[in-house]
């Protein structure tokens, strides 16, 4: 050809700027594009689903726990339980020697005193359970004998409970100038059948 610049007529030029414009719109990938966008406006959803999720598991966790410490806490009560049976079936054991118990205990703080022991009616025990009931006249006792009697007699028969007592002035004073009292004592204790 020869050396003179090539010429294109104004509407070839437009034509061209056309095309061209045509095909730089189909040689863009918008439909990927979009598809990317679609896929990460997902993975946003799916990531705060996921984060919602996990806050509902961390607040049933902690749900969870605090259902685990209350029932640890009840079994540690059932098992207390469980010894408090054991302790009490030791506590209501029948004591054949209870009426020898309380004179020995009157004895060795000087308490003179007689013991009768009588058993409840049939109609008054429960379950396995039957009431013994002591009772104990003292005359002529100074206060603190009768006093220590009624702490070393609950302490030394285990289940021992006082019911009654009556105390009335004595007529004679001890050789110190002490009064003395007469006193009345129901005991009672509940005893396996």
């Amino acid at each position: 050809m020869s050396g003179e610049p090539f010429r294109l007529t104004e509407e070839t030029r437009m034509e061209l700027t056309g095309e061209a414009g045509n095909a730089a719109r189909r040689n863009r990938p918008l439909w990927l594009l979009a598809i990317g966008g679609f896929l990460l406006l997902a993975s946003l959803v799916y990531a705060l689903y996921g984060l919602s999720l996990g806050g509902v598991a961390a607040a049933a966790l902690a749900r969870q726990n605090t259902r685990s410490g209350e029932i640890e806490q009840l079994i540690a009560r059932m098992t207390a339980i469980k010894q408090s049976d054991a302790a009490s079936s030791e506590r209501f054991r029948v004591d054949p020697a209870l009426a020898s118990k309380l004179e020995t205990a009157a004895r060795d703080i000087g308490l003179t005193m007689s013991v009768s022991l009588n058993e409840d009616d049939k109609n008054s025990r429960v379950k396995n359970l039957g009431r013994r009931k002591l009772s104990i006249e003292a005359k002529g006792q100074t206060a603190p004998a009768i006093l220590g009697f009624l702490e070393r007699a609950v302490s030394d028969v285990q289940g021992l409970e006082l019911a009654y007592i009556r105390l009335v002035p004595g007529t004679l004073k001890t050789e110190a100038g002490e009064p003395t009292w007469d006193a009345s004592f129901k005991f009672t204790r509940w005893e396996q059948r």
